[in-house]
């Protein structure tokens, strides 16, 4: 039988109950849900320089709760954590799954607050602003991405910091199909929509076609626009390709992501020395961040 697998930085907070909550009905999922535990260990790993910055007792601002591991994570370590569901029509099945995760939590779960709206619907008040406002893996489920990003801009509290992870589609390659892509999406639409209509999602609580039309396509470009309009100070860091790359030593995901993963793996090298010497904006996973330039007192 297939099980849940927990990753090794996730195994003090989450027990067996949250396998023992799907085993009667939901095993279809298992790969999902180890998937997204997965994705929440490395969301962790790509904000930890960030929280060097804060002190205990910090508001957070995480844009997409999801399932709420990383934002439970974060509340664990005593920050003030407010999290956004975005609702998006192919994630309908996270309000179970955050559940489970409640009752599988060990030594009691950690509440973040929960808005059930997304980001950017109700303005964040002035006292409600956090030190650190993020989202991983988001921006590419967000159309248009400009008001989100002023919204985020809007919630850093004086000296505080928004940061942003999502693929770069001037890469050929689009990570939630796994497939190559052409020149904009309304081609790779064209020429692959039997691909991608055929496409089979780890679970079956969505449809593909619903997925793809959700995808905003971000481009360095647009965000350039968004922060220019904005007058935001913005810069784009390296960090979340470094700690990509630093994937392909992990066999397991190599496996899930398939061939040109593979390849990826016994080039890696060349993809650390690509991303040392490339501007950041160049690089196939992007890591946004945009700063308030006042510090507080």
């Amino acid at each position: 039988m297939n099980k849940i697998k927990i990753p090794t930085l996730l195994k003090p907070y989450l027990g067996a109950s949250l396998e023992s909550y799907f085993v009667e009905t939901h095993q279809d999922i298992f790969g999902l849900v180890s998937v997204y535990l997965q994705e929440a260990a490395f969301g962790l790993k790509v904000l930890e320089s960030s929280l060097e910055d804060l002190n205990p007792e910090d508001s957070i601002i995480k844009v997409g709760a999801g399932h709420g591991v990383l934002s439970r994570l974060l509340a664990a370590r005593g920050f003030n954590v407010t999290a956004y569901e975005p609702a998006l029509r192919e994630f309908s099945f996270m309000a179970e799954l955050r559940n489970a995760i409640d009752l599988a939590w060990i030594g009691g779960c950690p509440k973040p607050n929960w808005i059930a709206e997304p980001f950017g619907v109700t303005p964040v008040l002035p006292n409600d602003r956090a030190r650190l406002v993020f989202g991983i893996s988001v921006l590419e489920h967000v159309t248009p991405l400009e008001p989100l990003l002023a919204a985020a801009y809007e919630a850093i509290e004086p000296g505080g910091t928004a940061l942003f992870t999502f693929p770069n589609y001037r890469w050929p390659y689009e990570p939630h199909f796994n497939m190559a892509t052409l020149r904009s999406k309304s081609l790779t639409y064209r020429v692959f929509a039997k691909k991608i209509s055929d496409h089979k999602p780890l679970a079956n609580s969505y449809a593909s076609q619903e997925l793809w039309d959700d995808l905003s396509w971000p481009v360095p470009s647009k965000i350039r626009s968004a922060m220019k309009s904005n007058d935001i100070s913005y810069e784009f860091s390296r960090n979340a390709f470094r700690l990509y790359v630093s994937r392909l030593r992990d066999s397991e995901f190599v496996e899930r992501k398939g061939s040109t993963f593979r390849l990826l793996r016994l080039i890696s090298g060349l993809m650390t020395a690509l991303g040392n010497l490339v501007h950041p904006s160049l690089l196939p996973i992007l890591e946004l961040r945009m700063r308030r330039c006042d510090r507080r007192h």
